[in-house]
């Protein structure tokens, strides 16, 4: 068997493996070459398997899980977990060669190990999460329809980290019998929905065409909706809070664990320390982990000092079209 050191000497060349930090410079290379060729599995497995010596596992499974999807291979690893579901390890031997040989999926023991674990928590974790429950409570609310509405409302949930929630949403659907199909035909649908939805995005965009553009149209309270709508279509659970009585944050989105006071400002001119200190204060009061002010225009350098030393996140123009442009 190929040592992973030995397959990223094979494809960047033997002066990449340094005993010092050489995984870090691996994992910029990779990414490197993952911005060239996106879809490369080869390259997405090696990344996972730096990601997993970086200890970045939620990263790593997600790249692992990502080639196994696309290879058609993921009902192989939920059957496998089904049969030795009390000893993971039990054949575990016999299932990275069959992945390493036959397939030609060069994941390490400890990557297929992580892959393992996290499916098994999988079948049962969504059950008990509070996000999960409210992606359901959206599902059944909005979408009665056909399966590939559930797969929109999905896809535009998670956005690219839609992989990782992959074995949780078809658990969902087939207990419910919204689905009878096997883990990989439904994510061979899951993926060609996939395409039209980007697809469709980009003929939007182009469509836009050059009018001025939809942040300078807004006004403040249509600015907030559409920072809710934003995170809601992230999967963010979104409160609003009256406009009024909001103290110092207008939404209070939260995902996972991660929670965050959201101070929105819509309006040209830089903002000033105030909208940081305010967005600090609230942090204290909601008691979330983490505070944040999005403005459509910029922050002055004095806003930018304190925020930095109060631990805020600044979200600028540029920064928010860019966020907008990866989702």
């Amino acid at each position: 068997m190929i040592s992973t050191q030995t397959r990223y000497k094979n494809y960047y060349g033997s002066n990449v493996c340094n005993y010092d930090g050489s995984y870090k410079e691996i994992l910029k290379k990779l990414n490197l070459s993952l911005k060239k060729d996106p879809e490369n599995t080869y390259l997405i497995i090696l990344k996972g398997n730096v990601l997993i010596n970086l200890c970045r596992y939620a990263k790593a499974y997600e790249c692992f899980i990502k080639v196994l999807i696309h290879a058609n291979i993921i009902e192989l690893i939920d059957n496998y977990v089904e049969k030795y579901n009390a000893n993971l390890g039990g054949d575990v031997v016999n299932l990275l060669n069959l992945l390493n040989n036959k397939y030609s999926i060069p994941i390490t023991l400890d990557g297929l190990n992580l892959v393992l674990k996290k499916v098994r928590e999988d079948h049962n974790k969504y059950r008990n999460v509070k996000e999960w429950q409210d992606f359901k409570k959206s599902l059944q609310r909005k979408h009665q329809g056909p399966l590939e509405e559930y797969m929109y409302l999905f896809l535009q949930r998670f956005g690219e980290s839609f992989y990782k929630h992959f074995i949780g949403f078809y658990c969902y659907l087939y207990e419910r019998n919204i689905i009878n199909l096997t883990m990989n035909q439904f994510a061979t649908i899951l993926m060609d929905q996939r395409k039209k939805m980007k697809l469709d995005q980009f003929e939007r965009f182009l469509k836009t065409g050059r009018k001025q553009p939809l942040l300078d149209r807004m006004t403040g309270t249509e600015f907030v909706n559409f920072l809710a709508d934003f995170f809601d279509n992230k999967g963010y659970h979104v409160r609003k809070n009256p406009p009024t009585h909001d103290f110092g944050a207008d939404l209070i989105v939260a995902r996972f664990g991660e929670t965050f006071a959201v101070q929105a400002k819509c309006r040209k001119q830089t903002v000033g320390i105030k909208a940081v200190q305010e967005a600090h204060g609230a942090r204290d009061y909601y008691r979330t982990r983490r505070a944040m002010v999005i403005s459509v225009g910029g922050f002055t350098n004095h806003a930018v000092k304190i925020a930095n030393r109060l631990g805020v996140e600044l979200w600028d123009r540029k920064r928010l079209l860019d966020e907008i442009k990866k989702f």
